[in-house]
């Protein structure tokens, strides 16, 4: 459904939005802001999550769930992926969530015609750069461990769907910094880190410039395993 608005200064008013990941800490700070953006806002997580308010929808749904997925997707205008498993860990949860999920996710989207995603990737796609390395979108991923590598397919499994069937997608790669290659589609920072720099590396102690935590971009992501199976 195509979006709406009162008047040339108002937001959009879409009918129906999804967000999944509702229960995170993200989540939980968008969830009032998207829902000034909607008619109804369908939230989804497997975790706990506060009882609907008004204008609210509030559905338990596991992403590796083929079925559920097609069931919460249903009559939504556009949907703001953040569901999945945030964090470095074995392959197989991460695996079954956010690859497995995200392509249940796509395909409900696509057998639902929803046109529009926003999918929380992360700078872990491209953890394995150096620290004293400054990279933009374009530059080659580089996964740091197993939960980079899903977000790396999120990414390309997003440029497919939109390739072939036209499904419009803005990958965010949270924990990126300032950023402001988003432009073409109207964004505009309001906030910036760069006034923080100076303080923030006073309090830096001195580190251990042969450690790979330090060296690279993904920080502790880049060691952890390998994992008992």
């Amino acid at each position: 459904m195509a979006a709406a608005s009162s008047s040339p200064s108002a937001p959009p008013v879409f009918d129906r939005l999804l967000l999944t990941g509702a229960a995170g800490g993200l989540g939980r700070v968008l969830r009032p802001r998207l829902k000034r953006l909607c008619r109804v806002l369908r939230a989804s997580d497997i975790a706990a999550m506060d009882p609907a308010g008004e204008g609210e929808e509030v559905v338990v749904a596991p992403l590796e769930d083929a079925a559920a997925m097609h069931a919460l997707v249903q009559g939504v205008a556009a949907i703001v992926h953040l569901g999945g498993v945030s964090v470095e860990g074995p392959f197989q949860p991460i695996l079954q969530a956010n690859i497995v999920g995200l392509h249940n996710l796509y395909e409900a989207a696509r057998k639902h015609g929803v046109r529009r995603v926003v999918f929380a990737s992360s700078n872990h796609v491209t953890g394995f750069y150096r620290q004293d390395q400054v990279i933009g979108p374009e530059a080659p991923m580089r996964p740091d461990g197993h939960y980079g590598l899903s977000k790396a397919f999120g990414e390309n499994l997003s440029r497919f769907y939109f390739d072939r069937y036209g499904l419009e997608t803005v990958c965010l790669r949270i924990g990126s910094g300032n950023d402001t290659s988003a432009a073409h589609i109207g964004f505009r920072p309001q906030d910036s880190s760069e006034p923080f720099r100076a303080a923030a590396e006073a309090r830096q102690p001195e580190l251990d410039r042969s450690d790979p935590t330090t060296i690279f971009q993904g920080g502790g992501f880049v060691t952890k395993g390998p994992y008992e199976s």
